[in-house]
C-alpha cells in the first residue's frame, strides 16, 4: 500500500498558538503531532493511512481575531423580497459551541481558511409571500413563517445550536399577498374541490370508470368541474373520474347540481333537471 506524501514544507513549524484535543477522550494532546497541507491536525509524525485526527482549539487571541466575522449579516435588500427568498449563512466554532451568522463573503473566506474547528451551513430563508397559515376556501395554505420553522429544525440537526439564534420563522417576512389575491394560492380546480360533495356511495348500476365500461360502486364523491370521482373525499393524489350510466330518473341530486354549476356556474337548481354522463374529460385527475 502506498503511504500518503506530505511535503515538508506544510507540516506544523513554530509555536502552536492553542491546543489540541483528542476526540476521543476530548482531554489535551501532548504527544507528536503533524498538520497536513488542509490544516487538519494528526497524532504521530508521518502521515499514513490510519492517522488519528486531533482537534485544534485556538488560545483565546486567535479567537479574538475570528469574531471580526461573525454576525455579519445584513437584512434582505429589495431584490431579496421580490425574488421572495435569499441564501443565509452560518459558521460554528466547535470549541466553544458558539454559533454566528455570516454575510457571504465572511463565510468563503472562513471556508477558504478550512480551520478544523469550524463548521458551516448555509440554508434558504423565505421573506415574502403569505406569512401565516391560512384557509382559502377549504383549503389549508402554508405560510412561509410554517416553511421557515422547518427549515430551523432541519437546520438544527445539522449544525446544533443554531436555534439559538435562529429562532423566529417569521423574521425579516413581509406578508405580500392581501385577502385580494390570496385565492390565487390555489388552483381553480382545486378551489373548488374545497367545495365537493363528499362521503357519497354510489347504487349498482350508476356508474363506470370514466373512458371505459368497468363498473364502479363504492364511494364517490362530486367535484364542481371535475364531476363524480372514486373515493369518499377529494385530494390532490391521483384517483379516476366516472362517468353516470344510470337512468335519469336515478341521477342523484348532486350529480344535477354539478352539472348545472357546469353550465352556469352557479349550483342553484331553479326546476330540477336530469341528464346523462357528465362531459368528458382525462380519465384521471391529480386535483
Amino acid at each position: 500500500m502506498i503511504e500518503p506524501y506530505l511535503p515538508e514544507t506544510k507540516k506544523k513549524k513554530g509555536k502552536l498558538l492553542g491546543k489540541l484535543l483528542d476526540l476521543a477522550t476530548g482531554s489535551p494532546f501532548l504527544g507528536s503531532f503533524f498538520q497536513d497541507h488542509l490544516g487538519n491536525f494528526f497524532k504521530g509524525k508521518t502521515m499514513s493511512n490510519d492517522a488519528e485526527p486531533l482537534l485544534f482549539q485556538p488560545d483565546k487571541k486567535e479567537e479574538e481575531t475570528d469574531n471580526k466575522f461573525f454576525n455579519r449579516y445584513l437584512e434582505p435588500s429589495d431584490k431579496d423580497y421580490e425574488k421572495g427568498k435569499l441564501n443565509r449563512y452560518f459558521v460554528k466554532d466547535i470549541p466553544s459551541g458558539k454559533v454566528a451568522e455570516l454575510d457571504k463573503n465572511a463565510y468563503i473566506k472562513q471556508k477558504k481558511e478550512n480551520k478544523p474547528y469550524r463548521k458551516f451551513h448555509k440554508l434558504e430563508w423565505l421573506v415574502s409571500g403569505l406569512v401565516e397559515n391560512t384557509k382559502i376556501k377549504g383549503y389549508d395554505a402554508e405560510g412561509i413563517k410554517s416553511k421557515n420553522e422547518k427549515t430551523i429544525l432541519a437546520a438544527e440537526k445539522a449544525l446544533p445550536g443554531i436555534g439559538n439564534i435562529l429562532n423566529d420563522g417569521a423574521q425579516f417576512t413581509k406578508n405580500t399577498l392581501t385577502k385580494n389575491v390570496q385565492g390565487n394560492l390555489v388552483s381553480e380546480e382545486d378551489r373548488l374541490g374545497a367545495n365537493s360533495k363528499e362521503n357519497l356511495q354510489s347504487k349498482i348500476g350508476q356508474f363506470v370508470i370514466k373512458g371505459t365500461d368497468i363498473p364502479y360502486n363504492g364511494p364517490y364523491h362530486i367535484h364542481p368541474t371535475l364531476g363524480p370521482m372514486v373515493g369518499a373525499k377529494h385530494t390532490k393524489a391521483i384517483h379516476p373520474q366516472l362517468d353516470y350510466v344510470g337512468t335519469d330518473e336515478e341521477t342523484p341530486t348532486e350529480l344535477v347540481q354539478q352539472q348545472t354549476y357546469q353550465k352556469t356556474q352557479s349550483t342553484t337548481v331553479s326546476e330540477p333537471t336530469t341528464q346523462g354522463a357528465t362531459l368528458r374529460r382525462s380519465s384521471y385527475s391529480s386535483y
